[in-house]
């Protein structure tokens, strides 16, 4: 997953994607009732949508529209876990594609309505208790660690191995939905607001003035500069 989280300054990408509506096609709120379900039925994380969507080929990655990488996601999750296989998935898409106006009829469930409205009310704060004191304070210099991800990450890549400047600690921690090779995620973990030189990351490539880029980093990535 190298290039999908090497973004920054990489070019020949094609123009921003600036819709504004939350889901362009109808299938696309489908697709997000699926995640919302799956959520609160605890069936899968935030961890493992960003796992499966990221590893899809780059370059359909980059030209998928964004719920597109999440039914790629979903139907990975499902095959890989056993739910569905892939005979199955072609089998349902051409019976529908072949009677278009057919409503899929799926039997309900009211206990797993209950958890899936409960999860809707709740939420799904990312925020934690702290665990212990933060490692870094304000003025503090650091370090982004340079490692390679094994799936899904929160530091970008034009960060690793560049040094900035503790701008703000944040009160508590917060969830790292990144998994090691086991399965494992990271834990919570305080986060801070980092600020860098933008020459430091894009060199004569970075606008003059006096302009600093500010980034959100887990205390995971860091390290001492």
């Amino acid at each position: 997953m190298r290039v999908q989280h090497n973004v920054g300054g990489i070019q020949g990408l094609g123009p921003v994607w600036t819709e504004r509506r939350i889901f362009v096609e109808p299938w696309e709120e489908r697709i997000f009732g699926v995640h919302v379900a799956m959520m609160g039925l605890g069936i899968w994380r935030w961890t493992d949508l960003r796992k499966k969507a990221e590893s899809m080929n780059p370059i359909d990655y980059f030209t998928n529209r964004y719920y597109e990488k999440w039914l790629g996601g979903i139907e990975a999750f499902l095959v890989e876990n056993g739910y569905l296989d892939g005979a199955e998935i072609e089998a349902r898409t051409s019976a529908i594609l072949n009677a278009a106006d057919a409503v899929p009829q799926v039997p309900g469930s009211d206990a797993a309505t209950g958890r899936i409205v409960d999860y809707l009310w709740r939420g799904d704060s990312p925020e934690r208790e702290l665990g212990c004191a933060p490692s870094f304070q304000v003025g503090d210099a650091v370090r982004a660690t340079v490692y390679e991800p094994w799936n899904h990450t929160r530091l970008p890549g034009m960060l690793r191995g560049k040094a900035g400047v503790v701008d703000l600690v944040y009160e508590g921690a917060y969830h790292l939905p990144e998994a090691g090779p086991d399965g494992n995620e990271a834990g919570p973990g305080p986060v801070y607001s980092v600020r860098f030189d933008p020459a430091a990351l894009w060199g004569a490539l970075a606008e003059p003035g006096h302009a600093a880029f500010y980034a959100d980093v887990w205390e995971h990535y860091l390290e001492p500069a």
